[in-house]
């Protein structure tokens, strides 16, 4: 649990670098893969959807909206939405009808290996212009920021997207 008095000129240097870069890196990475997709390009939130189904074929909306921290019918309104597109699927649960799992179509899954090898690419090539050192520190620092990962999901939340 965060301390909430603690005044905002006392965080970490590490945590507001981290704060600052990561979504950076995740926009600048996201405006080259929409540059060089050539498919239509989906909305933040089902991207995020797609990835998640792929990793936990089956998943329910319910379970989803929660690994995504978004509402159940926010979370229904992209599965309609990937569905018309030939994205996902709804498969309904076998003992209980009302419940849905959601699976990738090979349409999905040919395009989101697409897109990881697009993005693996891309930052393939920006790591080359890096320094050794720099890019043994970054290698080095994964495994720490997959523990970071681990953590932000470890209080109560058994969703770990690393683990």
């Amino acid at each position: 649990m965060l301390d909430s008095s603690a005044p905002g000129g006392d965080a970490d240097p590490t945590a507001s670098v981290l704060v600052a870069l990561l979504p950076a890196l995740n926009r600048a990475l996201e405006r080259r893969l929409a540059r060089d997709f050539p498919y239509p390009a989906l909305s933040e939130g089902q991207l995020a959807l797609l990835w998640l189904v792929e990793e936990r074929t089956g998943i329910t909306v319910r379970e989803s909206a929660r690994v995504l921290q978004m509402k159940p019918n926010n979370v229904s309104a992209l599965v309609s939405q990937l569905t018309e597109q030939g994205l996902l699927e709804r498969r309904a649960d076998t003992a209980d009808k009302r419940v849905a799992h959601l699976h990738p179509t090979p349409l999905a899954l040919g395009r989101l290996a697409e897109a990881r090898a697009l993005k693996e690419a891309h930052l393939t090539q920006l790591l080359a212009a890096l320094t050794d050192g720099q890019r043994g520190a970054l290698g080095s620092a994964c495994g720490a920021l997959e523990a970071l990962t681990a953590l932000l999901y470890a209080d109560g939340d058994s969703s770990d997207p690393v683990g």
